[in-house]
């Protein structure tokens, strides 16, 4: 808990020594947060820390086992199925989730029901157009338009594809009380919800490949963790029961939120997925599977930390910024400090420890995924920009990730194709690693404008790369040794 204290300061009163400034907080109580607030936060950034370190143990679990039973090449045809499945879901984001946790009318019953009904409707459109997706790239299988020996010749990806995708159209029929609770940050039983789903699907996924060896295993598993989440959120969480509603003026309200939010997410979803859409062009699916079992190494803080920046960070600045906007550009500082130590020290220590972590956790099949993982350790250092993204739509300007993700879309697909020229898969691999530089001069341009930067904090918060490295550089010694 004391180290939630430090992770959550944010909406901690900070002294500033000054009369002037201590007089103000006296005489303005708005400015503190209540304690009711802060225990809210911190009970939200209790469960979703757990839940998000519970579900990445069970990830890395069902990875441990799923490698052992199948090869391969079938972890890079679902890497690519999935990719799919991503793009066309951002491709047609609308922003439903982003305009309920950001919306006054977020319990008013019309509104919440045309949320729901939009949603049905853009799971199944998903759904529809990965379909369709999957009949195209057959017919260029069958004529012969793709290399042979990559990873879109795969006979099975296809099938797999309008499979995989399915899950789209069970999310979208997911009840709103979900989203309620997250804007709440009210993320006890969300937390459960999601652990125990997700732990009845391993243990589907684990039983299949026990049995059948197959792909279809992770397809399957994955089906039954989306419709176990839907029936688990009707069930536990409190409020009504969702119903078809089409209200026109919520609709143009969630619409007019959303246009800058799916475009956002169509620049994102090329920019975040690049690595494997044009990797799957030049490597076998072997190599593709390589690759996506080091990426997942380096997304577990990642991905740990995107979680409490949307569950909790765009709650609660957007929260700061409704009841005392003056309070803002101390609350993002505050609140980015912890994120940036936690991604800084897991880039030292995943660049010294990368190689020998594989060698631990897999057989020698995957000892290639090792330098992956070092290499791909510099993308933490520019993960920790993502409170950037809970900021601007706490602000009201989902226009500025668009410009930012635009800028990331056209850094990755020009320098991986150079590096992969220049020096094949290591070269991709560094292009992916790097390309988020070019982004961060136009986060800081954009947070100029609001009074978020502090120049001398982005230099100093770096060196705790070091004792990241330095305790990498140790375990890899000890490690080492114990496994000769």
């Amino acid at each position: 808990m004391r180290w939630l204290c430090l992770c959550l300061p944010a909406f901690r009163y900070r002294q500033t020594g000054m009369n002037s400034a201590n007089s103000t907080s006296a005489s303005q109580g708005s400015a503190v947060p209540s304690g009711g607030r802060l225990a809210r936060v911190m009970r939200a950034g209790f469960w979703s820390l757990g839940g998000g370190l519970g579900a990445y143990a069970l990830r890395i679990g069902n990875s441990l086992i799923m490698t052992r039973l199948l090869v391969p090449e079938m972890f890079g045809i679902m890497a690519l199925a999935g990719i799919v499945q991503v793009i066309v879901f951002l491709l047609s984001d609308i922003g439903i989730r982003q305009a309920v946790i950001q919306n006054p009318r977020a319990d008013d019953e019309d509104f919440l029901n045309t949320a729901w009904t939009l949603n049905i409707l853009r799971g199944f459109v998903i759904w529809f157009i990965c379909v369709l997706v999957s009949i195209g790239l057959y017919f260029a299988q069958v004529n012969g338009w793709v290399a042979s020996d990559s990873v879109y010749a795969a006979p099975e990806l296809p099938l797999v594809i309008a499979a995989v995708t399915f899950a789209s159209a069970i999310g979208g029929l997911r009840s709103m009380k979900a989203i309620i609770a997250n804007r709440n940050m009210e993320l006890q039983t969300l937390t459960w919800i999601e652990l125990l789903s997700q732990l009845i699907g391993v243990i589907v996924m684990i039983g299949i490949a026990w049995e059948v060896k197959t792909i279809w295993s992770l397809v399957i598993g994955g089906l039954v963790t989306q419709l176990l989440t839907n029936l688990f959120t009707s069930l536990w969480l409190p409020g009504m029961p969702n119903r078809l509603r089409w209200d026109p003026a919520s609709v143009r309200e969630i619409l007019g939120f959303g246009r800058w939010v799916l475009l956002s997410s169509a620049c994102s979803v090329f920019a975040n997925n690049g690595d494997r859409l044009l990797l799957g062009f030049w490597v076998t699916p072997a190599v593709l599977g390589f690759y996506v079992l080091a990426m997942n190494l380096n997304n577990i803080v990642i991905t740990l930390a995107a979680r409490l920046f949307d569950s909790i960070g765009m709650p609660a600045l957007s929260e700061v910024f409704r009841e005392n906007p003056k309070r803002f550009p101390q609350a993002y500082r505050r609140l980015r400090e912890p994120f940036d130590i936690a991604c800084l020290l897991s880039a030292g220590l995943l660049f010294s420890v990368g190689q020998t972590l594989v060698d631990i956790m897999y057989d020698a099949r995957y000892a290639q995924s090792g330098q992956i993982v070092t290499i791909l350790s510099f993308l933490l250092i520019f993960s920790r920009y993502g409170i950037s993204t809970s900021a601007f739509l706490a602000l009201g300007q989902p226009r500025y990730l668009t410009i930012v993700s635009t800028v990331k879309l056209i850094s990755i697909y020009a320098l991986m194709p150079i590096g992969y020229a220049l020096a094949g898969l290591e070269g991709a691999v560094w292009a992916i690693a790097l390309h988020p530089l070019p982004s961060v001069p136009v986060i800081w341009w954009f947070n100029r404008g609001h009074g978020l930067n502090d120049f001398r904090y982005e230099f100093a918060i770096m060196g705790w790369w070091i004792p990241g490295y330095l305790a990498g550089f140790a375990l890899a010694g000890t490690w080492g040794y114990i496994y000769p």
